[in-house]
This record gives C-alpha cells, sequence and structure tokens, in this order.
C-alpha cells in the first residue's frame, strides 16, 4: 500500500463528484462490491483501445492519463486519490480513448459494468454528475490534444530555422532568388509606366 494511502476508501469514494451524494450505506456497498488493485510505479492499468468493462476509482497514489497523437503519446492528465479513471469506456461500452499508468504505488478500486448500472439505477441524479465530468474531460482532452499540435508545428518550424542557420550558403542563393524575381517584377512595372 502507498505511502499517502487512505484509512477510510468510503471517505475517498464520497470525493468523486459523481458518487459524492451516496450515503455511507450507499457509499461502502459500492466498495464491497468492488475490487481493490494495487499498481506499482510503470504499471500500465488501462491500455488504449481495449474494452471498458470497469472504471477506477483512485485511492491513493498517482496516475498519467496519455493519448497516442500521430504516433507521438501526448500526456492529458495527471489523476491522484479520489480521482476516477474509465467512466467515459464503460458508459458509451466503446474502447478506452487513453491510457493510464501508475507514475508512482498506487491502490485502486475496480467497479464493474454491472455494479456500476446498480449504482445509476439507483441514483439516477449520479448520471447527471458523470455526464458533467465527461463533458469536462472531453474538453480537457481537446485542449491537450490542440496544444501537442501547436508545439509539433512549432518543433518543424525551429528545426527548419536551425536548418538555414547551420547551411548560410542555401539561405543567400534563396535570398538572391527571391531579390532576382523582385528586380524583374520592378523593371517589368517600370517599363509599363513609361508605356503609360
Amino acid at each position: 500500500m502507498a505511502a499517502d494511502a487512505v484509512d477510510h476508501p468510503v471517505d475517498v469514494i464520497r470525493q468523486v463528484p459523481i458518487f459524492s451524494e451516496l450515503s455511507d450505506v450507499e457509499a461502502e456497498e459500492l466498495y464491497q462490491s468492488g475490487r481493490r488493485v494495487v499498481a506499482a510505479p510503470g504499471e500500465l492499468i488501462i491500455r488504449e483501445g481495449a474494452p471498458g468493462d470497469a472504471l477506477f476509482i483512485i485511492l491513493s497514489g498517482l496516475l498519467e492519463v496519455t493519448k497516442l497523437d500521430d504516433g507521438r503519446e501526448v500526456t492529458l492528465a495527471t489523476r491522484g486519490a479520489g480521482d476516477v479513471l474509465g467512466e467515459m469506456s464503460l458508459l458509451e461500452r466503446t474502447p478506452r480513448t487513453a491510457s493510464v499508468r501508475a507514475s508512482q504505488q498506487s491502490e485502486l478500486l475496480w467497479i464493474g459494468q454491472e455494479e456500476f448500472r446498480k449504482l445509476l439505477a439507483k441514483r439516477p441524479e449520479a448520471a447527471a454528475t458523470l455526464l458533467r465530468t465527461v463533458m469536462a474531460r472531453l474538453r480537457s482532452t481537446e485542449a491537450s490534444l490542440v496544444q501537442s499540435d501547436k508545439l509539433a508545428a512549432l518543433g518543424t518550424l525551429a528545426a527548419g530555422l536551425a536548418h538555414e542557420l547551420n547551411n548560410p550558403a542555401a539561405a543567400i542563393q534563396r535570398s538572391t532568388g527571391y531579390l532576382g524575381e523582385a528586380f524583374e517584377a520592378w523593371r517589368r512595372r517600370t517599363v509599363e509606366l513609361g508605356r503609360g
């Protein structure tokens, strides 16, 4: 168990917005219906593209959420105690949209699809809170990917500039070509102006 582990996991469950309105009894039932999972640093908890058959509540530790974007791994978020993971795939019954890896020793509560469905049937208001959580995560993911694309474009621009700086002869030759084109355009316009 991690050094920052929680004495009362039921309290952590109630820190999760979608479970915050659960009574002590309901939170305890949810905890008992789940399965505790301990993850070592570097261990993969969720793999992007895998079936989404459960969600995880982080009881202790720290996890990193990543997504592949054009072959690059982009970090979307870091999650800690009281956060929930994997709820989107569970709701949509679609493959996982991101990977999750433990950054440090972590303890999670695995909640299966059936247990989650029972909870939503019992507490329909949890569905509205869950929808808000999912929408916030989608906006955050989109912003992270846009930022990653901007950084990649900036990297390409910097590489091109570095190439130009490392090859001044090519830059001078290209500049001379541009100057020649500009001079020719100026000459044509001067002739046209003289005819007018």
